[in-house]
């Protein structure tokens, strides 16, 4: 892909198309121009629960007026949108966006996209848990290659936070097999996902990220004193007609075990759709299966 963004011409190839969705951008033509197509770049970003940095908030200020047509696109995922960045830009905007605190990996592309939470700022127990955990979540099914500062930043790194060490054990655990040991990406493979996966946590009563049109939801579930004791988990099957009957999966995770457990069911489920791109009442089955006998969790329809 390297090769592509310092060619001469004004867009890039098919494979490179491919390629630069998982690091969080579409090539696009703006459809008003007759004749010649006039291509330009879509950007996304990652903000898990949505929260920004005002740092960061500045420069994709600065950037859209810079380098795209001058708007900055809020979506209902949580993210930012710059559009209409050129390929000769690529480069300097997703760097800057890099050095400011922000990120577009993953923001596109067949993989986990970014993760919802409640984005309202209350100082609640539950909302402020519900927060942490989808950041936890995302770090977790955060690509793990390095190809993407490697591309922007020539391989700088720029910010040194270290992830939780729960998040990282989890990553690692192949416990179930479920997980691809001589891979760059444990939990994805080589080949990543059949198509875009979605993943929301919130709290009892908050519904503002619209939990059930997600892959994975996750629900806080608290006691009488507001303590977060642990989760409900919805998954639901692919888009199939599956949906019209409303076959969800939910059970109840204690607070304890959600990362071991959570990694393995999302590891469950790329395993599922390696093998069936559409799944089949019997994938589905399996994983109630695996839910019940391997972890001895009760669930309900």
């Amino acid at each position: 892909m390297n090769e592509e963004l310092v060619s001469e011409a004004p867009n890039i190839n098919e494979s490179a198309v491919q390629l630069i969705k998982f690091h969080g951008s579409y090539q696009q033509t703006d459809r008003d121009v007759r004749g010649q197509k006039n291509y330009s770049f879509m950007l996304r970003t990652k903000n898990p629960c949505g929260k920004v940095p005002n740092q960061l908030y500045l420069a994709m200020d600065t950037l859209a007026d810079e380098f795209g047509i001058g708007t900055l696109r809020l979506t209902t995922r949580q993210t930012f949108q710059l559009h209409g960045v050129l390929k000769k830009n690529l480069k300097t905007v997703l760097s800057t966006v890099i050095k400011n605190m922000g990120s577009t990996l993953g923001a596109c592309g067949d993989l986990n996209r970014n993760v919802l939470a409640p984005a309202a700022p209350y100082v609640k127990k539950d909302i402020l848990f519900a927060q942490q955990t989808a950041e936890n979540i995302a770090a977790l099914l955060t690509p793990q290659s390095g190809a993407y500062y490697d591309l922007w930043v020539d391989g700088e790194k720029i910010m040194s936070a270290e992830e939780p060490p729960e998040v990282t054990k989890s990553r690692n655990d192949n416990s179930h097999g479920t997980n691809f040991p001589d891979s760059p990406e444990p939990i994805y493979g080589t080949q990543y996902l059949p198509r875009k996966f979605k993943i929301a946590v919130t709290t009892a009563g908050d519904n503002s990220v619209d939990i059930l049109t997600n892959d994975i939801g996750v629900v806080v579930v608290s006691d009488d004193a507001g303590e977060p004791i642990g989760f409900n988990i919805y998954v639901r099957p692919m888009k199939n007609i599956l949906n019209l009957l409303c076959l969800w999966v939910t059970f109840f995770l204690h607070v304890n075990l959600f990362f071991n457990v959570f990694t393995t069911l999302f590891s469950s489920l790329v395993v599922a759709w390696e093998e069936h791109t559409e799944w089949k009442l019997h994938s589905l089955g399996w994983l109630i299966r695996w839910v019940m006998f391997r972890k001895k969790i009760y669930y309900m329809l």
